[in-house]
């Protein structure tokens, strides 16, 4: 995380109605010209160190930092709290804090700290769920809507793969079962006994059935054919899969409908919560609610997706913004960097002004 003379991360809340519920926030943090730590919550200035933190990371719910003691400590809606004397070792989401030294694996989730275990390797973080294996109990667990749930056990001497995404974990159990974690709830996908491939987003988890070689997407608890070859390469985002199918087309499923981007494959492609940008013939597009845009016609050296955004600078060096399916020029200046966190971008011109573009204005 930059630090600077004015050190400043705006983020927005983000929630999917099917997450943990949690209030929203607005939150800004940044360390002034006097080295103090400040935050805004709603437009509201609040003072919550006056020394200079050894680290700021902003959540979507917190403000997380480690002081110049190297204690631990966040601020969630209004108040403050100290999650540990010591630690180097942390992780922020969207919702969840996890933080942890010698094994220790600790979650903070909407005011309200956890153990959940004191052997816990390895472990991945979503903005909702953490999967994790407790060497202690030789167990693979879930933590999801401020519980435990024990998914797997009598691991010793057994290998289990999964991925993560914000609200679901999928894996291959040691008995070679492909199983899908969602809601609380164990999915089975099928049975089998070669390796499948598969990619997870958002309520969504695209796969590649390795006897019949089709491709499926398990979405929101049902299981759909997607095609009946698999596809040259796929990815997943936020209740879709982009995919280029057999036959070269560019295709988009999202909420299960199917759109075709283009008719042939793009150059190279991301997909980022929402969105998919795609380079092709020397210009930088994106697939948004059904329709293409061109972003620009070349290829900017540096663009950055967050939230349904797109951020980039043109060949003079001025800054643009894709919000809401329209462009617009964010800067007439020249800007020596920036960057895109959920819908608020932050960027510097020259060596020392500091920008934010936040809700249609600059600051």
């Amino acid at each position: 995380m930059k630090q600077k003379t004015i050190f400043l991360l705006l983020a927005l809340l983000y929630f999917s109605s099917l997450a943990p519920i949690v209030k929203a926030q607005n939150l800004a943090a940044y360390v002034d010209y006097k080295n103090a730590l400040q935050v805004f919550n709603d437009g509201v200035k609040i003072q919550l160190d006056h020394r200079k933190p050894k680290e700021v990371k902003v959540g979507y719910t917190n403000v997380v930092y480690i002081n110049s003691l190297n204690e631990l400590w966040t601020y969630h809606n209004g108040k403050q709290y100290k999650l540990l004397d010591w630690t180097s070792k942390y992780e922020v989401t969207d919702n969840l804090i996890t933080y942890g030294t010698s094994g220790f694996l600790n979650v903070f989730e909407n005011g309200v700290a956890q153990l959940l275990c004191s052997q816990g390797h390895p472990h991945s973080v979503g903005d909702s769920i953490i999967a994790f294996k407790d060497i202690q109990s030789n167990s693979f667990n879930v933590y999801y809507d401020q519980k435990v749930h024990q998914l797997e056990t009598d691991l010793l001497n057994s290998t289990l793969y999964w991925r993560l995404s914000e609200n679901l974990v999928a894996y291959v159990n040691p008995q070679n079962y492909f199983l899908v974690f969602y809601h609380g709830k164990i999915n089975e996908i099928m049975y089998t006994e070669d390796r499948i491939d598969f990619q997870v987003g958002l309520n969504i988890v695209a796969y590649i059935d390795p006897t019949l070689e089709t491709f499926h997407m398990f979405f929101k608890g049902e299981i759909i054919e997607l095609e009946e070859y698999p596809p040259a390469s796929y990815k997943c985002g936020d209740n879709m899969v982009a995919y280029i199918n057999m036959e070269g087309e560019f295709i988009q499923v999202y909420n299960n409908e199917k759109f075709e981007i283009n008719s042939y494959s793009p150059e190279s492609y991301t997909v980022i919560d929402d969105m998919v940008v795609y380079e092709q013939m020397g210009r930088l597009y994106t697939f948004y609610k059904g329709k293409n845009h061109e972003l620009a016609n070349f290829i900017p050296n540096n663009y950055q997706i967050d939230k349904g955004s797109v951020a980039f600078t043109d060949q003079q060096g001025k800054l643009w913004l894709f919000k809401d399916g329209e462009k617009k020029k964010v800067s007439i200046e020249r800007v020596s960097s920036f960057e895109l966190v959920g819908n608020t971008l932050h960027y510097d011109v020259g060596t020392s002004t500091h920008k934010v573009y936040y809700s249609g204005k600059t600051y």
